[in-house]
């Protein structure tokens, strides 16, 4: 018996020793993959911003392990997605890796597909460190590059933000709304670049023309998010800055049917009160 113990003894400790070697395998490529997705989908939903940190840099780090040994789209797409989330942490470290990534993806040849989300984490990241010459060239060559990409319309409101609050350029800034206006009607962006070109036609005291913005959005895009603003936004413009007290009361009648459950109702019904007296009989 105790012989043949000793002849089983290599065989344990051979399968012992694979065993341990299949304990300490990198784990598979899609699993590596599925993990990151999992982490990712954690992180958006805690509350804890250091343990979200924490959760987001692990899954950055197995996206960035995948697509360092995966090559193809899913590959380059994994290289895009740890780049956002350092993007997303902030920090010195982290952006330098964004950026890594983003150039990374420059130079792949299967990340052309995923070079206008590059593009556009390159003006994001420079935004961040104030560079703002740099952010704006990086979501316009995003836009010139490719105009047919859904980022276009998004990295035109990009830039045109740089050229409002940080640059200091107005005209610029409506030049490119203008163009998201002309070139993507049809993209959520559009009813953002009227907003803020009603704004900027607003502080240049262009009221009719910012008037004639806000009930573009009320009128082309009801269903957006901020219609009833836009409308209300025109009221108070004629209310406010035209003295148009009959055309303020119009907007108002046509407010409360349009908007009746908005949460700027009862402000628009004390405007559609004060104003009612400057109303004739006629227009009521």
């Amino acid at each position: 018996m105790q012989t043949r113990h000793l002849r089983l003894r290599p065989l344990i400790l051979a399968l012992c020793a694979f065993s341990c070697s299949l304990a300490s395998a990198a784990p598979p490529a899609e699993s590596l993959l599925k993990t990151a997705e999992a982490l990712r989908a954690e992180a958006e939903q805690l509350a804890g911003a250091r343990l979200r940190q924490a959760v987001q840099e692990r899954a950055a780090a197995l996206y960035r392990h995948y697509a360092d040994t995966q090559s193809g789209p899913d590959g380059a797409r994994a290289l895009l997605q740890a780049g956002l989330l350092y993007l997303d942490q902030g920090g010195d470290d982290n952006l330098a890796r964004a950026l890594e990534c983003a150039i990374l993806l420059e130079h792949r040849p299967d990340g052309a597909p995923f070079l206008p989300e590059a593009l556009l984490m390159k003006s994001n990241l420079f935004r961040r460190q104030k560079e703002w010459g740099r952010a704006v060239r990086a979501a316009l060559d995003c836009a010139d590059r490719f105009p047919r990409h859904e980022c276009a319309p998004r990295a035109l409101f990009e830039a045109a933000q740089l050229f409002e609050t940080s640059i200091r350029n107005p005209s610029e800034a409506e030049t490119q709304y203008g163009r998201i206006l002309a070139e993507y009607p049809h993209s959520p962006m559009a009813p953002e670049a009227l907003m803020a070109r009603a704004g900027l036609r607003t502080q240049a005291r262009q009221y009719p023309e910012a008037i004639a913005d806000c009930l573009a959005v009320a009128d082309d895009y009801p269903d957006c998010e901020r219609a009833d603003q836009a409308l209300f936004d025109a009221i108070t413009l004629y209310d406010s800055r035209l003295r148009d007290f009959p055309g303020a009361y119009e907007l108002c009648v046509r407010f409360r049917t349009q908007f009746p459950h908005s949460s700027r109702l009862k402000r628009v019904e004390q405007i559609e009160t004060r104003t009612l007296k400057y109303v004739s009989d006629s227009q009521r």
